[in-house]
């Protein structure tokens, strides 16, 4: 089988998956992004397509809002058992000491059909993150979680009541094979075994998959062997290929019998650059013996048409142009918010009566800016997925916000912008006066080094450069950069259409 990898490219880190009868469904971690938790399905590994997100209500992610960087929804994992779908993650406060256990809020949610809708959340205590679900019958499981390594290194387990969330006292049942941070533990039954999935060695260039099993899930910590290959699957000694950071896997086996694996990992250009920040890759999985063999080194590939299921979803009729929205549904699902938006702020405009889909939108700013660690700033973005790729997006001119831009954003410490303010056109230290236009064009273009920040005006495609980001820079952290449009001001408004994402 020829497939894509990175099967779902951009900002798509933690994947998790499970098959139903003939269908896959794979969610992702957003971490402070609404909404939270995409899901995405396929029917053969090939094409996949993003039908919804989890975590779509404000009520699913209590405490979102509150959330630094680096923080929010970790580690998502999905699971189905008897008509049901669970998805069970953390959300992290990383402002909370290390040893506070306030600084996790692990909870799960249910749902008939995997778009939804989801149930209200039921949280359960665990003193740790990347919590995930081995399912007996519709009232019973196993819960694994991940205790903080930096208080102590351990893989716990307990018994889970899917009705209360109510679990019993957590215990040791591995700590790995001595790598820092084991952690994002899955269970999976094979021949009589039960198969403990974990990572390790921190999800940088040492990230990798380790494995133990047991006759019995409650077997003590003694009684769990480690594989004697382990790692499963690491790129930490192939510091030269493109594909690094191979971590948090998950296992399956596809409709004929055959096995899989799904993992992050991130593109490294030049040993230092990774801007899109960590994708899902796919890998088959050779389990003829008693433990699973995954070939390396893992690349990437896909045809340059490929646009990922996150594009896909934005694209509109016209070759490259991305809907905002649709009459029927409102904004697309492809679209992300920092925290919890005030949805007040965003209103579609530019309705094409043909499709029924908005190819404008209108913004209100706030006090807070792109800088801004705590608050929302007015800002909604998509996932860049294409290390070479421009977006452009029309700014009306008649404006009286304090700043409205197009903005490479990774988080508040990490972003770069180009867009207008006090009738000038802005970028860094740059200030080029505004000639008299309705419209000016906003454009950046991405390679593996640099982001070029570029403007035109009416319908001209002369671009004028107007300052370049080296992707060194927005190249960090957990998330990928979002390539987004934003208002600055309070009670001030901006409108923004054709906003458009070309592989190039």
């Amino acid at each position: 089988m020829t497939y894509n990898n990175p099967i779902i490219p951009g900002f798509n880190p933690d994947p998790s998956i499970c098959r139903v009868e003939n269908d896959y469904y794979l969610v992702t971690s957003t971490f402070q992004y609404f909404p939270g938790v995409p899901i995405y399905h396929s029917q053969d590994l090939v094409n996949w397509e993003h039908i919804g997100n989890v975590l779509d209500r404000p009520e699913l992610v209590p405490g979102l809002d509150k959330t630094l960087i680096n923080g929010g929804i970790w580690a998502p994992t999905l699971r189905y058992h008897d008509g049901v779908f669970y998805m069970v993650t953390t959300m992290v406060f990383v402002d909370k000491a290390y040893n506070d256990f306030q600084r996790w809020k692990n909870f799960f949610v249910t749902a008939t059909s995997p778009k939804g809708p989801w149930s209200d959340p039921i949280f359960f205590d665990y003193p740790g993150y990347d919590t995930s679900l081995f399912i007996f019958d519709k009232d019973h499981a196993y819960v694994q979680g991940s205790f903080y390594h930096r208080i102590r290194k351990e893989i716990s387990q307990s018994k889970i009541d899917l009705r209360t969330g109510h679990v019993t006292e957590p215990r040791r049942i591995w700590s790995g094979t001595g790598e820092k941070a084991p952690e994002a533990p899955h269970v999976l039954y094979k021949d009589g075994w039960y198969y403990l999935v974990i990572a390790e060695g921190g999800t940088e260039a040492g990230h990798r998959v380790a494995m133990a099993r047991a006759k019995s899930i409650d077997a003590p910590e003694d009684e769990w062997e480690a594989c004697p290959v382990n790692p499963i699957l690491s790129h930490h000694d192939l510091p030269d290929e493109l594909v690094q950071c191979t971590g948090h896997a998950d296992f399956f086996q596809d409709t004929v019998g055959n096995w899989w694996i799904v993992f992050l990992a991130s593109r490294v250009y030049d040993g230092e650059r990774f801007p899109i920040g960590r994708e899902t890759f796919l890998a088959p999985v050779d389990w003829s013996g008693e433990w699973p063999f995954v070939q390396r080194p893992i690349k990437a590939f896909a045809p340059k048409e490929y646009h990922g299921p996150n594009i896909a979803a934005a694209l509109g009729t016209s070759k490259n142009l991305c809907k905002f929205g649709s009459r029927v549904h409102g904004w697309g699902i492809e679209w992300l918010w920092l925290r919890i938006p005030d949805m007040q702020k965003y209103q579609l405009t530019d309705l094409t009566d043909i499709d029924g889909v908005y190819h404008g939108c209108k913004i209100s700013g706030s006090t807070a800016n792109l800088a801004s660690e705590m608050q929302s700033s007015s800002l909604v973005g998509i996932r860049q997925c294409h290390i070479r790729c421009r977006v452009t997006v029309d700014l009306e001119l008649d404006t009286n916000a304090d700043y409205a831009a197009l903005v490479a954003y990774l988080d508040p410490l990490h972003h770069a912008s180009v867009g207008v303010a006090d009738n000038h056109i802005l970028f860094s230290g740059e200030r080029i006066p505004l000639p008299k236009e309705s419209w000016i064009k906003l454009a950046i273009k991405a390679d593996e080094r640099n982001y070029n920040f570029m403007y035109s005006f009416g319908g001209s495609q002369d671009w004028h450069n107007i300052g370049t980001v080296d992707t060194r820079e927005l190249s960090t952290g957990f998330t990928g950069v979002i390539f987004g449009i934003h208002v600055q001001g309070i009670g001030k408004s901006a409108h923004f259409k054709n906003f458009m994402y070309e592989i190039l």
